[in-house]
Formats: structure tokens, C-alpha cells, sequence
């Protein structure tokens, strides 16, 4: 995806910048934040059955709130620090602003972070609380 990624940039007449090199910083803090919420949600899952039915509907729910679609440009400044809570908020607004050369938004990458990284503690503690309850099947 990141050659295509490229290769498009090239054929739009886009070059490149040095700020291009934060895409990897950027993509480890991504991981970090989806590995702490899916082992926390795995053991949601794992300990009640039910949950499985709901997080279609949360990840659905969690598309329309994380900037994605929308730049975060359009919600009020005095509620972006609410947005960054959301990880991935600032860590997407972070990727469009090291590709697309747009100014940084260092506010809203600071707390992103740092709840990925809490969700990532948070994850592997509740996991390793609960999972002397998963029923070993083998």
C-alpha cells in the first residue's frame, strides 16, 4: 500500500517530504493502540459470550467518531482535546499531516498517544487478569 501510496503522490505531482519519515513512528503508535484495545476487547469477548454482537456496532460507531471521513479541522477547537482522546484521531490526523504535507497538530498527537499507550497497559493487564478464566480447548 505504501508503494501505491507513492506511486500515487508521484503521478499527482506530490513529492515527498522529510516529514515522510514520521510514517513509521506513526504506524508503531497505531499498532500500539490496535493491540491494547483487541486484547481488551478479546477478553471481553472470551469472558461474555454476548459481546461478540455488540463490537460490529462499536467499531461501526468508532469509524464515525475517529476523523476518517471528516477533518478534524471541522470540529471546534475547544473540543479537539475531546476528539484526541479517541487514539486514533490524532495518530490519523498525524499520518495526513506527515503524507500530505499538512501542519501538524501536536496538541492532538500528545494525548492520542499517550491514551494508546494506556490502552495498550490496560489491554495486557485486563487480559492477564481474566485469563485464568478462558477455558483452555485443544
Amino acid at each position: 500500500a505504501f508503494v501505491f501510496l507513492l506511486s500515487l503522490m508521484a503521478g499527482m505531482g506530490s513529492c515527498p517530504s522529510l516529514a515522510m519519515l514520521a510514517v513509521l513512528p506513526i504506524t508503531l503508535l497505531i499498532a500500539v493502540a490496535a493491540l491494547g484495545i483487541s486484547l481488551f476487547l478479546a477478553a471481553l469477548t472470551v469472558s461474555y459470550r454476548d459481546f461478540r454482537f455488540v463490537l460490529p456496532f462499536m467499531m461501526q460507531i468508532w469509524l464515525y467518531v475517529s476523523p476518517v471521513i471528516y477533518p478534524i479541522s471541522m470540529i471546534p477547537d475547544k473540543y479537539q482535546w475531546l476528539m484526541a482522546l479517541n487514539p486514533m484521531a490524532g495518530l490519523i490526523v498525524a499520518f495526513r499531516s506527515a503524507t500530505l504535507g499538512h501542519p501538524w497538530n501536536w496538541d492532538t498527537l500528545t494525548i492520542s498517544a499517550a491514551v494508546a499507550v494506556v490502552a495498550l497497559v490496560v489491554g495486557m493487564f485486563y487480559f492477564r487478569k481474566v485469563e485464568q478464566r478462558f477455558a483452555d480447548i485443544a
